[in-house]
């Protein structure tokens, strides 16, 4: 009797002929990662963050002048005051008892704008003085075609000296005539209040749009800043022909550039994706078509002039950028630290020839500036003017893939991701060497083709040590596979999640941080690695081992029986199957409290072996036992080959693989039993 044991399975997914792969490698890995303690888990579930962008806006008023605003009853003193969004907003006070009625009226009645395609919801900004909610009745909203014809709403208690985005939807709103959409021509902002309300002084209203309520365009970039002073976050995306930023209260996206390029003018099937960069603490941005611009978290400015920057990279106080269709080789920068980034081109070095094709991305390492383009990568030396090529044989593409990750960097060529590491006693260009890493999953990467090599994207989440990577295998410019690294124990799996066109995190103002996927396919943001399901649905996690012929693969084997260990989630329920030689002899189920083995049990371990998630994280916990099935194969006959395959399809589980014990007669090399002979 002879007996097989793997407990290191740490090998993770290979595509290779199933044949020559390891022994603690998979044939399969779906929705599978490694944790903390490098066992083999089921991933954590998606869900969504924040509400759907709307596909389209309808700008109701900038309410950055005076024209067309008035104010009645109790308001007074209507003015232009500094911006919440754009150039100014609006201001005006109460002063209680002026006309005897009790409240204040803020009005427009010629606004000229559409909303028939935009009838989902209204936003806008709005700050009131500290005391404006005491003996205050209600603050009404009416928006219409005129004072006869409106939708109304009564506003929340609102924050009292903040900047508050109100969301007003319009399935919320009560119906007075019969407003025409298409002529939508009347605001009125109304607060009422008790005969001892006090004077206000102040108010302010900013930037009213309608938005609709369809969400189907997808989000094809996403960027989050954190102020290291004030600790304010900005988070922003864009959508169709929009820019939009995040509103953490409302949780709604809030629109603050319009008239926007879609579509890429070098690959015209293909979205823009925008490319960020900070300094001194506003946003820098360029999306290689539209002009290079800022926000400072009130106001857009757009600098013409500059090149149409694809890439953007900010080290040692100096902004650089690349990509301009114009001069694809061409990296350009400031002469030294400037007073802004609005200019970045009165410098510029050519990096490598044009027959090494164009620039795909730059990357700050350190203080080096790394180019790629499609057969060569660069160390580029601004001191002296020059780029020189580094060790690897191929370049790089797919900006939005490159990463930190430990001691390296991640990054897409045209063979798979591989990895660029610091030689040992070498500086500079020559010190930088590149490893393959998908060598055991080429029969999926070479399903991208060249055309889609800048589609990819990829992200690096520390906590959990998983680089994500997600690329086009249908030649349409959308990430439609992802696989996962752990950089643990290098190895990979796939994840089903839904297609995104760039990853990101956000940190909220109590500090908890959330990773996102911005959708390829709608205008949802999806945050990742958050519970035990898909947005309250099943996660399909699968896995099958190699088929394991212990070093003698045409000896045949009596298989006595297979023992399984790992740990599993309360609630949960485990399906194995058994193969010898790529046929089910046997199938058992696996729960938290016992192995279901055909008419035999055996007890699993009632000590909690975790509380937190397996691996940790920041996501809703679950609690893992112990388990061990012993699953009898006396009966089934023998083989060459035997293979386990084990599988779950509810939400709400946790479980790793842990070991694989096999006991088995083997006979001498080649030599069947009669019996078994045809």
């Amino acid at each position: 009797m002879s007996k097989l044991t793997v407990s290191n399975l740490k090998g993770g997914l290979s595509l290779l002929d199933p044949t020559v792969i390891k022994d603690n490698q998979f044939e399969n890995l779906a929705n599978f990662f490694y944790n903390s303690s490098q066992r083999v888990q089921t991933r954590r579930g998606y869900t969504l963050f924040g509400q759907p962008i709307a596909n389209a806006v309808t700008l109701l008023n900038a309410a950055d002048a005076v024209a067309g605003w008035a104010v009645s009853d109790d308001a007074a003193a209507l003015a232009t005051g500094t911006a919440i969004r754009g150039t100014f907003a609006l201001t005006f006070n109460i002063t209680v008892a002026a006309s005897g009625t009790d409240q204040a009226t803020l009005t427009h009645t010629t606004l000229g704008a559409n909303i028939t395609s935009t009838k989902g919801y209204i936003g806008f900004w709005l700050n009131v003085p500290t005391g404006f909610n005491t003996n205050l009745t209600a603050v009404k909203v009416r928006l219409g075609s005129d004072s006869s014809n409106y939708y109304e709403w009564t506003l929340p208690t609102l924050t009292m000296n903040a900047n508050r985005y109100i969301v007003l939807t319009f399935a919320t709103a009560t119906t007075t005539g019969t407003p025409v959409d298409a002529t939508t021509n009347y605001f009125r902002l109304q607060a009422t209040y008790t005969a001892t309300y006090t004077n206000q002084t102040g108010i302010k209203i900013d930037s009213l749009y309608a938005y609709s309520s369809t969400s189907t365009k997808p989000v094809t970039s996403y960027f989050f800043f954190q102020r290291d002073d004030t600790l304010v976050t900005t988070a922003l995306c864009t959508a169709f022909t929009n820019m939009y930023k995040y509103d953490e209260t409302s949780e709604y996206w809030e629109v603050i550039a319009t008239g926007l390029t879609e579509y890429d003018t070098l690959y015209p099937s293909n979205k823009t994706r925008w490319s960020f960069f900070v300094y001194k603490n506003v946003i820098y941005m360029c999306n290689g078509v539209d002009n290079y611009r800022s926000f400072n978290g009130v106001t857009f400015t757009e600098y013409a002039g500059q090149p149409k920057y694809r890439y953007l990279a900010m080290i040692a106080d100096r902004p650089y950028g690349a990509g301009d269709d114009t001069n694809p080789s061409t990296i350009y920068y400031p002469a030294a630290a400037p007073a802004d980034a609005s200019i970045i081109n009165t410098n510029a070095v050519v990096v490598g020839g044009d027959e090494q094709g164009r620039i795909n991305g730059i990357f700050a390492v350190g203080q080096v500036i790394l180019a790629g383009k499609d057969k060569k990568i660069f160390y580029v030396d601004v001191t002296n003017v020059k780029a020189y090529p580094i060790d690897p044989q191929n370049g790089w593409f797919a900006q939005r893939s490159i990463q930190d990750v430990g001691n390296g960097i991640l990054y897409f060529n045209d063979l798979g991701v591989a990895n660029l590491q610091q030689r040992n006693a070498l500086s500079g260009g020559a010190g930088l060497a590149t490893t393959p890493l998908t060598d055991d999953l080429q029969p999926l990467i070479e399903d991208v083709i060249p055309l889609q090599y800048n589609a990819a994207c990829g992200y690096y989440i520390d906590p959990i040590k998983n680089y994500y990577f997600s690329f086009d295998t249908s030649a349409d410019n959308i990430p439609d596979t992802t696989i996962v690294r752990s950089s643990l124990n290098g190895s990979w799996s796939t994840y089903t999640i839904p297609t995104g066109y760039e990853y990101g995190k956000y940190i909220e103002t109590d500090g908890t941080v959330h990773y996102v996927l911005a959708s390829a396919t709608t205008g949802q943001v999806y945050e990742i690695e958050f519970g035990f399901s898909d947005n309250g649905t099943a996660i399909n996690a699968d896995l099958l081992t190699k088929q394991y012929d212990f070093g003698t693969p045409t000896t045949w084997k009596d298989f006595e029986y297979i023992t399984i260990y790992g740990l599993i989630s309360t609630g949960g329920t485990i399906y194995v199957e058994l193969l010898i030689d790529g046929d089910v002899v046997e199938d058992a189920t696996i729960t938290d409290s016992y192995a279901d083995v055909t008419a035999t049990t055996f007890p699993i371990g009632t000590s909690v072996i975790g509380t937190g998630t397996i691996g940790g994280g920041g996501s809703p916990t679950i609690d893992t036992f112990a388990y061990k099935a012993k699953i009898p194969l006396l009966g089934a006959g023998g083989g060459q080959k035997i293979q386990v395959h084990m599988y779950s399809n509810m939400p709400e589980i946790a479980w790793t693989l842990d070991k694989i014990e096999c006991v088995y007669n083997g006979y001498s090399e080649d030599i069947f039993p009669i019996s078994n002979i045809a």
